[in-house]
């Protein structure tokens, strides 16, 4: 979904920490974008969505809060990506590039 002009562009940000059990928490920065578990598959609202969560490329899940919890990964480094979507899943554009933040945790 490419964001028109005039139209608040969301932006997203995501840092990672590991917890005692050996899962990653992932932490999501947003602004211009209210994520909304009700509204999923449901039609496009602006501004509005859920995330796509993303491990080596494989997607793993969606996230409906400024937070998410991957179980414990096996050793060695791991690309981690969320990308916001629209209710019908489409991926916001601003710019001409895709709402995405990627981080690489592990060894």
């Amino acid at each position: 979904y490419v964001v028109p002009e005039g139209e608040a562009q969301p932006t997203l940000s995501l840092s990672t920490e590991p917890s005692e059990s050996g899962a990653i928490t992932v932490r999501l920065q947003t602004t211009d974008f209210t994520f909304s578990r009700e509204k999923a598959d449901g039609p496009h609202e602006p501004g509005i969505g859920h995330g796509h969560l993303y491990v080596g490329g494989a997607k793993i899940g969606r996230v409906y809060s400024n937070s998410a919890e991957i179980p414990p990964l096996p050793p060695g480094q791991h690309i981690v990506r969320v990308t916001l979507n629209t209710n019908d899943h489409r991926t916001y554009v601003v710019d001409d590039k895709p709402v995405t933040a990627t981080v690489t945790v592990g060894e």
